[in-house]
């Protein structure tokens, strides 16, 4: 099982969740995967903002694990078809951060 790690970014990354950015000094969940967690065939970082996993915890449900489409699909349960109004607004930005920031609170 990977292990999660809540850490401050010292560069600029991608959260894999909702595609926006992770930026320098900002808290997030990083995962170390390796070939052997059952997961995937290969090494890689998987890392995502803290309100994205934080939203994501509560729906868990996915055999496959999250992904990105799997969270948009999520979102839009929750939210209804307006998230994709508020996707393509956010995708446009060139200072994107986290979708949590322009969806209203969610309390589960």
């Amino acid at each position: 099982m990977p292990q999660d790690d809540l850490t401050k970014a010292r560069k600029r990354h991608t959260c894999k969740l909702c595609d926006g950015w992770i930026e320098v000094g900002e808290r997030h969940h990083v995962y170390q995967c390796t070939p052997w967690d059952g997961i995937n065939d290969q090494f890689y970082t998987w890392r995502s903002h803290e309100k994205c996993q934080d939203f994501a915890s509560m729906w868990d449900d996915n055999d496959e694990g999250q992904t990105g489409d799997w969270f948009i699909a999520t979102l839009e349960g929750v939210y209804g078809p307006c998230i994709y109004r508020v996707l393509e607004n956010f995708t446009r930005e060139d200072g994107r951060g986290c979708i949590m920031d322009y969806l209203p609170p969610f309390e589960h």
